[in-house]
């Protein structure tokens, strides 16, 4: 199965239900996620990691747009900006940083490539210019 990442919108106790920011087919299994801070900023890393580990040229001037789930604010608070430095971090200063928080990031999964909507993911597009 394919495995997505959903944010939990509301609890209605009275009728034993939750509603999600995306899609949930009815019967589904489902796993609960639990984040922190350092979680949230070591998964931005693994964002930018995942552009490292092409092999592109982080030498050149690029710029990365980095969109965020709103979901991920919620739980860092002011200490927000610690994910976009980490992100900036590993791809180097010479690479300028812009992006937005979203309800739902559109990104390939792990399981088998397909692009889905998450919650609570961050997704960095890279653009750079070859200069030879």
């Amino acid at each position: 199965s394919i495995s997505v990442i959903r944010t939990v919108a509301a609890v209605d106790e009275s009728n034993n239900s939750l509603t999600f920011f995306g899609n949930v087919k009815a019967g589904l299994t489902i796993r609960f996620l639990k984040s922190d801070h350092d979680m949230l900023v070591n998964g931005a890393s693994d964002a930018a990691r995942q552009i490292l580990n092409k092999g592109i040229n982080t030498n050149n001037k690029a710029v990365a747009i980095c969109v965020s789930c709103v979901g991920r604010k919620l739980v860092m608070k002011e200490q927000i900006s610690d994910e976009v430095f980490a992100v900036q971090r590993l791809l180097g200063m010479q690479t300028g940083i812009t992006g937005f928080y979203s309800n739902g990031e559109i990104c390939s999964g792990e399981d088998d490539g397909h692009s889905q909507l998450h919650n609570q993911t961050m997704t960095i597009a890279y653009l750079s210019e070859n200069m030879n």
